[in-house]
C-alpha cells in the first residue's frame, strides 16, 4: 500500500509532515507526547480531552501521565492504554477472533 492510502480509503488524506526527516511513531506514548505538544503550541495548560480509536489512545497517555494537564476526558472506541507486555500472550481463540481487522 502506498503511505496513507488506507487514510484515503476512510475519507481522511494521507499524512503529511514539514519535514520528511521527520520520526514517525504509532506508540501509545509517542501518541501522548503528540497531544501535549499541541495543547503547549495552542498556549493551554490544560484541556477537556476527547479522542475516537487512536485519538482516543493518546488522550488516555495524557490523562495518565500529565493528569495536571486533563480537566475532563471522553475516550471512545476502544483503543485506551494498553499492557504490551500482556500482549504478547494470545487471548482464548474466540476472543482472539474479534481482533483479525488488526492485522
Amino acid at each position: 500500500m502506498a503511505t496513507g492510502s488506507w487514510c484515503r480509503i476512510c475519507g481522511h488524506g494521507p499524512t503529511r509532515f514539514r519535514d520528511n526527516a521527520t520520526s514517525r511513531s504509532g506508540q501509545q506514548a509517542a501518541l501522548g507526547v503528540d497531544l501535549i505538544g499541541l495543547l503547549d503550541a495552542l498556549g493551554l495548560p490544560e484541556a477537556v480531552l476527547a479522542g475516537y480509536d487512536l485519538g482516543g489512545r493518546g488522550a488516555c497517555v495524557v490523562a495518565a501521565l500529565w493528569p495536571d494537564r486533563v480537566t475532563g476526558l471522553v475516550s471512545v472506541n476502544g483503543y485506551l492504554i494498553q499492557d504490551v507486555a500482556a500482549s504478547a500472550h494470545p487471548i482464548k481463540p474466540e476472543l482472539e477472533a474479534g481482533y483479525w481487522y488488526f492485522y
